[in-house]
């Protein structure tokens, strides 16, 4: 490369130069996340225990079950093993609140994605899929060998997300936890409605 820019050595001088003042570390932090403060006055670990116990009770009493019930609670153990320990009871906590707001509105709601995976959801009323009956691993979702946020991918009917939005700016945003909208626009072209079409968005 030198021999290449004999005539103007700069160049390659300049090179160093941008990438030095391109160079930035970003500093690694822990996950900021809005503090879920039970209305039992129960700490949020203790909350997610309670309500995913009672909700697995009538989730199986409502269902045909694909094993023992011990197996069931066993599963919800670990699970909740797992979520507290990696420090996200309030956030099944606050999706669970929400998903419930929506559910009893009408508003059509569905989770795709590892979220299915969780038994915790299931009782909560995040997921409607029992993922024993499928044989889902929890660990696709959150495992604590590979830490990461938990993440359901949900999606709101559109009459309906206007009203869910408005709920979240009435009743979270008093307590403290910023609301902001983030929305996508999506065209499809008349090719994604043919078999050999490619769906892309635009």
């Amino acid at each position: 490369m030198a021999a290449q820019f004999a005539d103007l050595p700069e160049a390659l001088d300049n090179t160093i130069e941008i990438a030095r003042r391109c160079a930035w570390r970003p500093v690694k932090r822990k996950p900021i996340l809005p503090v879920f403060v039970p209305e039992s006055g129960r700490e949020p670990e203790e909350e997610l225990k309670v309500q995913a116990e009672e909700g697995l009770t009538r989730r199986m009493a409502m269902n045909a079950l694909a094993a023992g019930e011990k197996v069931y609670h066993e599963r919800l153990a670990y699970e909740l093993s797992i979520i507290n320990g990696m420090g996200f009871p309030g956030y099944f906590l606050i999706v669970s609140d929400f998903m419930k707001w929506t559910k009893g509105r009408g508003i059509p709601v569905g989770v795709r994605g590892s979220g299915a995976s969780s038994l915790v959801a299931w009782a909560l009323d995040i997921t409607n899929l029992d993922p024993l009956r499928f044989g889902l691993v929890f660990e696709r979702f959150l495992n604590p060998e590979r830490v990461s946020m938990p993440d359901f991918d949900i999606d709101f009917c559109q009459s309906g997300a206007t009203k869910w939005c408005a709920m979240c700016a009435t009743n979270m945003a008093p307590t403290g936890w910023p609301i902001s909208s983030l929305w996508d626009r999506c065209r499809r072209a008349p090719r994604c409605a043919t078999p050999a079409g490619c769906c892309r968005c635009r």
